[in-house]
């Protein structure tokens, strides 16, 4: 079992149901559809805990909660909700559960980097920084832009557009660019780089009322 299970364990405890009936019953909070809804599920092992992912139970209500939310705030203000159950919980799409995996896969990164003890500052040349670090850097900017414009137009999902973008920036970045194997320079910048992503993306989220997990 797994993360993976995440969408058969959501339909044993009938929460498809209540999430497809949300746009009829709007006056509905999507917390009181999720009361009494926990799921329970094995999560997969992590590198903390001696391998052990804690709190489980709580780390996947977490993400039950994210893949609710996101899937209703993602789609803009003028467009209908269309739910797609698959996607809301996909770990490879654009869902919340997906935001909270590079959110953790983020957190992942960097503590294997306070275990080497990487601290030492090196400087990095402009000519340096290469494609993948380059859009991150780009995307990271505009942040502030993008949180004046959704609260203009009173969109959420202008968020949820921008956060997608950016996870799937950095899986572009941590496919292509080596981390804690980089150079000594580069390993630092880089890091302080997802570390900036990671800072973003649960700024970001907070403002959509989802709460990140440190694992998964």
């Amino acid at each position: 079992g797994g993360l993976e299970e995440l969408p058969r364990v959501l339909r044993h405890h009938g929460v498809e149901e209540a999430i497809i009936a949300l746009p009829s019953a709007s006056h509905k909070k999507i917390g009181e559809i999720m009361r009494d809804r926990e799921t329970r599920l094995p999560a997969p092992a992590g590198e903390a805990n001696g391998g052990q992912v804690r709190d489980r139970e709580e780390i996947i209500r977490t993400v039950a909660l994210a893949a609710v939310k996101y899937s209703m705030l993602k789609t803009g203000i003028s467009n209908d909700i269309v739910f797609d159950f698959n996607e809301s919980v996909s770990l490879s799409g654009d869902s919340g559960p997906y935001l909270l995996y590079i959110v953790a896969r983020i957190n992942s990164i960097l503590r294997k980097s306070k275990v080497r003890k990487v601290f030492k500052v090196h400087k990095v040349s402009a000519e340096s920084v290469v494609a993948e670090e380059r859009k991150l850097l780009l995307d990271l900017a505009r942040f502030d832009e993008v949180v004046k414009k959704a609260g203009e137009e009173k969109d959420p999902s202008v968020i949820a557009k921008y956060l997608f973008g950016l996870a799937q920036a950095f899986n572009n970045f941590y496919q292509s660019c080596p981390v804690l194997d980089a150079e000594p320079a580069a390993q630092v910048f880089r890091l302080r780089l997802i570390k900036k992503v990671k800072e973003v993306m649960e700024s970001g989220l907070v403002l959509l009322g989802i709460e990140t997990v440190e694992e998964m």
